[in-house]
């Protein structure tokens, strides 16, 4: 069984108020079962924005299973210039999330660069420790880096 994780993405025409562009981040699931014919899950989007900090939306899950659990590290859509960060979600059956409630875990601050944007987690467990790799960004001037979090 292969399980996929995508975050949806819309732009619509009408601005909502507050709002340059109208964003609607979330995460949604498609299985299959050889990996080149999917079935989107009829109940998606299976997560969306319910904490503050999420702004625009939330997306680029990463998952990993462990010990009947699967544990979610996803990123946020901000407007420019406020923080980015990494949320953490926990679920039994992989379409039923509960965030936690000290989201966002990590974001700009807890790097050692602070630089603008923490981007694209991609959530591993190596060597009997968990890890985040992500990208880091700077806007002045525009520099990019790959980083790691180590827990």
């Amino acid at each position: 069984l292969y399980i996929l994780l995508r975050f949806h993405f819309r732009l619509n025409n009408k601005k909502k108020p507050g709002k340059n562009f109208d964003f609607d981040h979330k995460i949604g699931l498609a299985t299959s079962l050889d990996g080149i014919n999917w079935t989107k899950y009829p109940g998606n989007p299976i997560m969306t924005v319910s904490q503050s900090w999420e702004g625009f939306g939330i997306l680029h899950p990463s998952i990993i299973y462990d010990d009947g659990i699967f544990t979610m590290v996803y990123g946020n859509s901000q407007p420019s210039g406020l923080n980015y960060g990494f949320g953490i979600a926990y679920s039994a059956d992989g379409i039923n999330w509960i965030k936690s409630n000290l989201n966002p875990f990590f974001n700009t601050s807890n790097s050692s660069l602070a630089w603008n944007k923490v981007l694209y987690p991609n959530f591993v467990y190596i060597e009997n420790e968990y890890r985040i790799y992500y990208t880091m960004y700077h806007s002045n001037p525009t520099t990019f880096a790959i980083c790691v979090a180590r827990f």
